[in-house]
């Protein structure tokens, strides 16, 4: 097996842990009509930075997930003309350590297309 190859199997494996690091999501397409359960990591930040006043409090969610989970249950990930990974205005809820569910949607998604992990960012839906 090729570093490369061992490489994508062992971040699969860490993303897909849930006794672990892994943390189930569930994600819901902007129709409302397809939803996917997978497990990812998620890591929730509380504070940012504003370049005219510094810091603020604002929370942040960044999520890593393995783009074959979502395509394994038929979750529409590359739809658009060029092919590109676009989960803008997705959904996704899930049960943080406070153990609140709160549903959160997609305002940005980075695809690392050589090892298949989509880093996406998150913010709170008004709609909780």
């Amino acid at each position: 097996m090729s570093l490369v190859t061992q490489s994508e199997a062992d971040i699969r494996e860490f993303l897909n842990n849930n006794d672990e690091f892994g943390q189930e999501l569930v994600f819901l397409t902007p129709d409302s009509l397809t939803t996917a359960t997978i497990t990812g990591w998620v890591v929730k930040h509380h504070t940012g930075f504003d370049v005219e006043v510094g810091r603020i409090n604002t929370k942040t969610i960044y999520l890593s997930i393995s783009e074959k989970n979502l395509v394994d249950l038929s979750y529409p990930v590359r739809l658009d003309v060029n092919k590109d990974v676009n989960l803008l205005k997705h959904f996704v809820t899930f049960t943080d350590s406070a153990g609140q569910t709160i549903k959160y949607i997609i305002t940005e998604n980075y695809p690392d297309e050589f090892m298949g992990i989509i880093g996406l960012v998150c913010k709170e839906y008004g709609g909780n």
